[in-house]
């Protein structure tokens, strides 16, 4: 299968685990003080660091959902707190949650499938902590980087706003994985954010920050990568040239 090509045992597993550890240990405490979540779902919770930090701050009520391609034995929390679903299509659950976690997996998903998991976060959970990789991030299997417009654009169909609370604190955490610090975002239910002041004094804030962090920028102005994106960006630029002459 496709699938086990590219996420297998070595994606989940190459790190030690408690370098898995580090992001959620310095993340997950900042979101237990703007959420205090008694629940909390980790959509595409590949090894389960996430949900294991989370019930290392008390959370009793977890649950991941990953592909079936995912051994149990490659999981850091109970194989009964995970289920399989196929994320390439829209899903329900027969419950809700105060979160829903979906960290670095949107790329990994054909870009037909974007309004369907945005639309399935938001039904089970009024807060999401999200990210996804922006153009020429990089990674294993990345095919459809988006600027976070893209998905602020999807969130909002919802009623759901994006707020930029998270990365101001993360920043120049080195502990904390580069993708993270640059691509986190909270999306809220509209009629939660009154009732929050850092949530409040977050919609007031500009939107237009677009950061990215330098580590990400370094290495994808190097030689190797320019080659590497040099084609795709090409037929991308042809493709947007050719459209607006349709128009």
């Amino acid at each position: 299968m496709e699938t086990e090509k590219y996420y297998n045992k070595n994606f989940y597993t190459a790190e030690p685990t408690e370098i898995l550890l580090e992001s959620p240990r310095a993340v997950v405490p900042i979101m237990m003080s703007l959420v205090a979540p008694k629940s909390v779902v980790d959509v595409g919770c590949g090894s389960g660091a996430w949900l294991h930090v989370f019930r290392e701050q008390g959370i009793e009520r977890i649950l991941g959902i990953e592909g079936g391609h995912v051994d149990p034995s490659w999981l850091l929390v109970p194989k009964e707190c995970v289920c399989t679903m196929d994320l390439s299509r829209p899903f329900r659950l027969q419950q809700n949650f105060d979160l829903a976690v979906c960290l670095e997996v949107a790329e990994h998903l054909p870009k037909k499938c974007a309004e369907g998991l945005v639309e399935s976060l938001v039904l089970i959970a009024p807060i999401v902590l999200f990210s996804a990789a922006v153009p020429l991030q990089g990674g294993v299997h990345h095919i459809n980087e988006q600027w976070p417009e893209y998905w602020e654009t999807l969130f909002l169909r919802h009623h759901y706003r994006q707020l930029d609370v998270l990365r101001k604190r993360i920043w120049k955490n080195p502990s904390i994985k580069d993708y993270y610090r640059q691509n986190a975002f909270l999306y809220v239910r509209e009629e939660l954010i009154a009732g929050n002041a850092e949530f409040q004094e977050a919609l007031g804030d500009s939107n237009d920050l677009m950061l990215v962090h330098r580590s990400i920028l370094r290495a994808q102005l190097g030689l190797r990568s320019i080659l590497k994106n040099l084609p795709k960006s090409v037929w991308e630029f042809a493709g947007r040239r050719l459209q607006r002459l349709r128009s």
